[in-house]
């Protein structure tokens, strides 16, 4: 098998390589990142939504027990 030695050309080839190869990892890196904090966000927002909404349903159905119970008096007056 023949010595490769250190020929400056391929030194600076594999430098340049690797480099890419971070870059590429770096950017990968990056995009995961994002897509997790985007997931993380919808989260936040979803479980949000849900928490207004059961106020919400509580809020209607206190209200309509509240009626109902006006309306039942208002029967006994009567």
């Amino acid at each position: 098998m023949k010595d490769k030695g250190f020929d400056q050309n391929r030194i600076e080839t594999m430098c340049m390589s690797r480099r890419l190869d971070l870059d590429g990892m770096k950017q990968a890196v990056s995009t995961g990142v994002q897509i997790f904090e985007a997931v993380e966000l919808a989260k936040r927002e979803a479980k949000s939504a849900a928490s207004k909404e059961e106020k919400e349903a509580a809020q209607l159905k206190a209200m309509a027990d509240l009626l109902s119970r006006l309306s039942g008096k208002d029967k006994e007056n009567h």
